[in-house]
């Protein structure tokens, strides 16, 4: 069985972890070929803590990488002249570092390598201008709701008027306050405070006083 000729930790780790020898073998293969942990753990349909444990055991590191990784920096050849023409252009770090396979920051570099201004910098007046078109919308939309207010507060006025014209017509027709009240489905106690305040502010035309409408003693 392929699985003795492991060390016994990586079998004892296995046990554990309660993985076949089949299992076992094909995680050891993968992890010696350099796959990663993440593509074992999908394809065996496993849970990370696992093959982690396996790889744990068997001192497992990806040294491929590093070697992956410099052969692209060494192989991939950067045209510097299109990277400044797109940046002067107009276009983003980001955008720039995905058309060239390199990566924000490197693309940073070279235009500060170039003498170049960042791009920070060099969008800082259009920063502020968007900051002042953000100024400029929020006191738009503050002098909207004031607007909206007054527009709301006038409509309140001209119902409260036209409400108040119609019940001092049935008060001078003779109907008393809980009459009106009941007309206009309000309580009579707030119908008469109403009143009231009409008569107080409005003046004497509004709800005249009716002589004998309160017997004395």
């Amino acid at each position: 069985m392929a699985s003795t000729t492991l060390p016994a930790s990586v079998i004892r780790v296995a046990t554990a972890k309660h993985l076949d020898a089949a299992q076992l073998r094909r995680i050891s293969a993968r992890l010696k070929a350099g796959d990663s942990k993440q593509a074992i753990r999908r394809d065996e349909k496993l849970s990370y803590e696992r093959v982690d444990a396996v790889a744990r055991a068997m001192g497992w590191k990806r040294d491929w990488l590093a070697a992956a990784v410099w052969d692209h920096r060494r192989t991939c050849v950067i045209d510097e002249k299109e990277v400044l023409k797109r940046f002067d252009a107009g276009e983003t770090l980001q955008a720039i570092g995905e058309r060239a396979g390199i990566t924000r920051e490197r693309v940073r570099q070279i235009v500060r390598d170039s003498g170049r201004t960042p791009r920070r910098v060099a969008q800082k007046p259009q920063v502020e201008e968007r900051r002042r078109e953000r100024e400029r919308q929020r006191a738009r939309a503050r002098l909207q709701r004031q607007v909206d207010a007054l527009r709301r507060r006038r409509d309140a006025d001209k119902r409260l008027e036209k409400t108040l014209t119609k019940a001092n017509a049935l008060w001078r027709a003779g109907s008393s306050i809980s009459q009106i009240a009941k007309t206009y489905r309000v309580p009579s106690n707030s119908m008469g405070w109403y009143i009231f305040m009409a008569r107080s502010r409005l003046g004497a035309q509004w709800f005249p006083r009716r002589i004998g409408a309160r017997k004395t003693g």
